[in-house]
């Protein structure tokens, strides 16, 4: 019980830690505590850091510092670059913690810490502790995967964070959120041995979206946000065309997505709102990161196709995927210690 708890620690010091005059709701949050968690992380599991995830570790933290030396915006781009490092010290660190402790305890961690978020979903206290409900969505969907992956329906105990998980997944209001993990809890059914193999329904993901890149009024006959997302996703490939191989640097993309994109992006947007993110992590990688991006998004989802064989590590991957590839879980560390934590149970290669 004590291990789980302490493995919470980083993603509840990400949660409830708020810097005054550093905490911005709306793009940088947390961005102060961010490099302080995974420094600790790193420490904490320095010494069984597997290989592949120091590898993995080192390409996210690497390659969006050093695509700084060409980025249009080197210093708006450090923030970019501070996540994305904070996010390579969480999975090689909590690989280290995984290796030590188990995949068990670190079940058990993120249902403490999806349920720490429920609750502050459910008591209405989720614009003054979140800020966006979004920044939530990663944690709910593997923690409820991860509580239904270790539920035991003859103790009380394990009922209490199914329940708060679900309320808080329903009050998010985070659609992506629940369809991860409505889609990991399926796969999670399979039970042994796997039925599906896990690479067809992430497949699935990856060409549905690019599906809705390429037809943005489609995707507005659903919703206004997903029309958003269709036609940053759609310039944000004429972008990486554009500046092959290298990409377009660091921080960079939100600068043209805004200024030279499509008219409906502004409108979609809304008035005197700008669009900061591409609202995908690997698009992000690919965009402002170019082949060397693309090369490390082919090389984790190989890992990943792989490695996670069990329908636990299956679920997890198929919950985590969506919220991955279609928002922004690592703009702060409510979402970034949370993938990094996911990352760290996948056996190294």
């Amino acid at each position: 019980m004590i291990v789980p708890l302490l493995i919470s620690l980083p993603f509840l010091a990400g949660l409830l830690v708020v810097i005054p005059g550093l905490y911005d709701s709306t793009m940088m949050s947390r961005l102060a505590i961010y490099p302080l968690i995974g420094a600790f992380v790193l420490l904490s599991g320095r010494k069984r850091i597997v290989r592949t995830h120091l590898f993995v570790g080192l390409l996210m933290a690497l390659l969006p510092a050093i695509s700084l030396l060409w980025s249009q915006s080197p210093v708006g781009g450090i923030p970019f670059a501070v996540r994305w490092f904070s996010f390579g010290m969480m999975v090689a660190g909590f690989s280290g913690v995984v290796k030590e402790h188990g995949t068990d305890v670190f079940l058990d961690g993120m249902s403490a810490c999806a349920a720490a978020v429920s609750l502050i979903i459910v008591t209405g206290l989720t614009e003054t502790v979140l800020g966006n409900p979004n920044r939530a969505g990663m944690i709910l969907a593997l923690g409820f995967v991860s509580t239904v992956a270790r539920f035991n329906r003859k103790k009380l105990f394990s009922w209490i964070p199914m329940i708060l998980i679900a309320a808080g997944l329903v009050l998010s209001q985070f659609i992506t959120g629940w369809i991860a993990a409505l889609a990991g809890i399926l796969v999670l059914a399979g039970k042994k041995p796997l039925r599906i193999p896990v690479w067809l329904p992430v497949t699935v993901m990856i060409v549905g979206q690019a599906a809705i890149t390429t037809l943005p009024e489609t995707a507005g006959d659903v919703g206004p946000t997903l029309e958003l997302r269709s036609r940053i996703w759609r310039y944000s490939l004429k972008l990486t065309s554009d500046s092959f191989p290298l990409g377009i640097g660091t921080g960079s993309a939100r600068l043209h997505i805004y200024t030279r994109g499509e008219p409906e992006l502004r409108q979609l947007a809304g008035d005197g709102k700008r669009v900061d993110y591409l609202h995908s992590e690997p698009l992000s990688l690919v965009t402002e990161q170019g082949i060397f991006g693309f090369i490390a998004i082919v090389f984790i989802l190989y890992w990943l196709f792989k490695k996670c064989s069990t329908p636990v590590l299956a679920g997890l991957l198929v919950a985590f995927w969506p919220v991955f590839s279609s928002d922004l879980p690592l703009a702060t560390p409510l979402g970034g210690t949370a993938a990094a934590m996911f990352l760290a149970m996948v056996p190294g290669l």
